[in-house]
């Protein structure tokens, strides 16, 4: 018998009817985000399962240590032919899951997330990789440390953040504990198993999930008899009911706790017991149930046995294995039909009917008939909106709860005047009467805006109620981000000229340039509107003289900001002309380079360089600009060739002269 590899719980995190059972989970019930990852780690990997598959327009970026280990954001199949090759052989198990045939109306199913989803990430791992639910980090070391981090991002705003779970991993193998020794009671004519299992911490070293039930008899071999993993419960004892049983027979029975990945601990310590020797009467032949707005109605036909006196009426919700008697005393022999009326839209129902006998035995179950929920009206208007702002440019809203009773929680959404749609900002419905708004990622509310809160009443089956709205606006009292990348240029000593990027604050109006230098006051010398060229010409600046330019950002409320400033000195660009008539005459061993002198009313003076080459490199021989029209090289030789450049008060360098090469004079 093949043993399904589990995955993760924490996408099992859904609400249920109140009669169903609730698997552990990677958070409390009601939260709204999870606060650990479920990770396990084995053979050197780390498997790391986020707590839910995306929905359609989001995705899950993954990082160790703060470095992220996806490309993009995980988003899983998007098409039924890529999904159907990543699942490859769990398509046909994946469609009882569904309630779906066929790859494309299994992957529509399963991207719409739910129950199913869920379950199909739990029990299916090439499920769990198809719905971008799991990611294989095969580069970790071996006894390392990390920190691993999952955010559920929307793909349109990555850094909008809607979801964030983490846990400290260290890579060593984990070894599964064996679970505690089962008890053993024969009820309703069955063997019902039930055990406990330690309180879930959904951390990396707790990485059970589910168990598998073996049998044996008096002296025989175990066998499993669990065809689908039964799992784990956070809320309450885990349990297991044998309908195989053998009437009268000795059974012993163990059980076995699987992990994330479907390995299997040691066994538990065996119980025995001894089956009923005899059971109620057969069950009906056929049973069926149809789906109303709001409630199920189950119909059966009269079983075959005339002794049959009464019924009980059980169902399984989600595709779980395990079923829950729903009614509270038996329904007479001649009324053969059961409205169940605690029913959710979209979840799977399965109901199967048992007879009792004028003995009160319980007889075998019937075949179960399977249909899905409908549930079409929308819960109530969130009464009491009220929003008040708190420290830090924050807000909080508050509402009354509804008094639906399938309530699953509350979604807050935020406006902005320019938006054309709200915006959502929670992942999953609120089980809270109360919301704190910090801004996209806690980036805080912008001051001077006017914000507008949409709250509306989610109920389980995704039934969404009118909204309830309130608005609030932001005081601005404080200053708009400065400046960015002030730049000031001298353009060719005719003018200076300041550039600059925008202050990333949305409610600047205007740009004040101010200009100040040594022992001179501040002036203000332009404004420019916020929409306006980011440059501005300063015709007016003194050459020569060092002075500072500052740009600040002001907003509508006449806020300044922090002034962006640069400093430069303001001088000619313009070069001299070059040297002329350049010569190097050689006596002596001492070479002498002698120039016509340049006319040019800034003249500072002229630099003399020297190489070997024409086209050779220029070696400068005079720190500063010599005021005479000669210099004499003592480290020359006679194949050494020189130019002349001249210099003028703004350190502007002339082009070069014509190349001067070395004349031997003759004694």
């Amino acid at each position: 018998m093949r043993i399904l590899r589990l995955l993760v719980l924490g996408a099992l995190a859904v609400a249920r009817p109140a009669t169903a059972q609730t698997p552990a989970v990677g958070a409390p019930s009601g939260a709204a985000e999870p606060s650990r990852l479920a990770i396990v780690v084995a053979d050197g990997r780390v498997y790391v399962y986020p707590s839910r598959p995306p929905l359609e327009g989001e995705g899950w970026i993954i990082t160790r240590d703060g470095r992220s280990l996806t490309a993009s954001p995980l988003v899983g199949a998007q098409g039924p032919a890529e999904f159907a090759t990543i699942v490859g052989p769990d398509l046909a198990f994946l469609e009882t899951i569904a309630d779906a045939e066929g790859a494309f109306a299994v992957w529509r199913r399963l991207r719409a997330g739910g129950t199913a989803a869920g379950l199909a990430q739990v029990l299916s791992p090439r499920a769990a990789l198809a719905l971008g639910a799991l990611l294989v980090d095969s580069t970790a070391v071996a006894g390392a440390t990390y920190r691993y981090e999952a955010s559920l991002v929307r793909l349109a705003r990555p850094d909008s953040v809607r979801r964030r779970a983490a846990a400290l991993v260290r890579v060593v193998p984990t070894v599964l504990a064996a679970p505690a020794v089962p008890r053993a009671r024969v009820t309703d004519g069955r063997v019902a198993l039930t055990w406990e299992a330690p309180a879930f911490t959904a951390s990396a070293d707790d990485p059970i999930v589910a168990y598998v039930v073996e049998r044996a008899d008096s002296t025989g071999a175990f066998v499993r008899i669990t065809q689908r993993p039964v799992m784990r419960l956070a809320d309450r004892s885990t349990g297991f009911t044998d309908e195989t049983a053998d009437a009268g027979r000795w059974h012993r029975y163990r059980i076995r706790a699987a992990d994330l990945l479907g390995r299997l601990s040691a066994p538990s310590p065996e119980v025995g017991i001894r089956a009923p020797g005899t059971r109620g009467p057969l069950p009906p032949i056929g049973v069926g149930a149809e789906a109303a707005d709001g409630r199920i109605r189950v119909v059966w036909t009269f079983p075959p046995e005339p002794q049959a006196r009464r019924y009980v009426v059980e169902r399984s919700v989600g595709g779980d294995s395990s079923y829950a008697r729903i009614t509270r005393s038996p329904i007479p022999y001649d009324t053969p039909e059961f409205v169940d009326t605690l029913v959710r839209g979209r979840e799977i129902y399965a109901y199967r009917v048992r007879v009792l006998d004028d003995a009160g035995r319980i007889g075998p179950p019937s075949n179960p008939a399977t249909t899905r929920g409908v549930d079409t009206r929308a819960p109530a208007v969130p009464a009491a909106l009220a929003v008040v702002q708190t420290a830090g440019h924050t807000a909080r809203l508050s509402w009354r709860a509804v008094p639906d009773r399938d309530v699953r929680g509350y979604e807050v959404s935020r406006r902005e005047p320019a938006d054309t749609a709200f915006a959502r900002l929670t992942g999953t419905p609120l089980r809270a009467l109360a919301y704190a708004d910090s801004g996209y990622d806690g980036a805080r509310l912008e001051p001077g805006r006017t914000y507008t809160w949409r709250v509306v009443a989610v109920d389980s089956s995704g039934n969404v109620s009118a909204p309830a709205e309130v608005a609030l606006r932001i005081p601005d009292d404080e200053a708009p981000e400065p400046a960015r990348s002030l730049l000031v240029r001298n353009q060719l000593g005719r003018w200076v000229e300041l550039s600059w990027t925008a202050s990333p604050s949305q409610d600047v109006a205007r740009y004040v340039i101010e200009r100040s230098s040594p022992g001179a006051a501040v002036v203000a010398v332009a404004t420019l509107p916020r929409d306006a060229d980011l440059a501005w010409r300063d015709t007016t600046a003194v050459r020569g003289r060092t002075t500072r330019w500052s740009v600040i950002a002001v907003d509508s409320a006449g806020n300044r900001a922090t002034p962006l400033a640069d400093t430069l000195t303001f001088r000619d660009l313009a070069k001299p002309p070059a040297p002329r008539r350049v010569t190097a005459v050689r006596a002596a061993g001492t070479t002498t380079v002698r120039w016509e002198r340049v006319v040019s009313r800034d003249l500072r003076g002229y630099v003399v360089y020297r190489a070997e080459r024409t086209d050779g490199l220029r070696t400068r021989l005079t720190a500063q600009p010599v005021t005479t029209l000669e210099f004499i090289d003592r480290a020359g030789t006679a194949t050494s060739r020189y130019v002349i450049r001249a210099v003028d008060a703004s350190g502007n360098e002339s082009d070069e002269s014509p190349v001067a090469v070395t004349v031997e004079r003759r004694p």
